[in-house]
């Protein structure tokens, strides 16, 4: 079974199967005041290419999981997501939960409507290995 874990103090969205982490990704999550809702979701719906109704931006990758709220790729997403994990949350999204092209596209492609995503403050997952795909923004 396929679940994704974003676990906002790591910063980091996980993609599990049968329990177990198979690859993980540092994450932009909403900055304070646009916060991303933690709880239990699924997927809901997939674009490849989609441009946000909101901001007028694309949003490639977008897998919509909480109302308005989606996973999808986002510009210098390892950047964004390290300066968040140091205190900086002005960098964060409007709610979404953002990653590099390369990790939205493999998640994308992996998760199905359905896939439970799961939004914790901490999950407890670790994982020493290195994110894959590399970093590609």
């Amino acid at each position: 079974m396929k679940k994704i874990v974003v676990d906002m103090t790591q910063h980091r969205l996980y993609a599990l199967e049968n329990g177990k982490v198979i690859h993980w990704w540092g994450c932009v999550i909403g900055r304070p005041g646009a916060d991303t809702r933690c709880g239990t979701f699924r997927i809901r719906a997939k674009h490849r290419d989609y441009v946000s109704k909101a901001y007028k931006v694309p949003m490639p990758y977008t897998m919509f999981f909480d109302r308005g709220r989606a996973i999808h790729a986002t510009g210098v997403a390892y950047g964004r997501s390290f300066l968040q994990a140091v205190g900086l949350g002005s960098v964060g999204s409007h709610g979404c939960v953002g990653l590099s092209r390369g990790a939205a596209r493999f998640l994308f492609d992996w998760a199905v409507v359905g896939t439970p995503v799961e939004v914790t403050r901490t999950s407890g997952l670790t994982d020493d290995s290195p994110p894959w795909p590399a970093p590609t923004e």
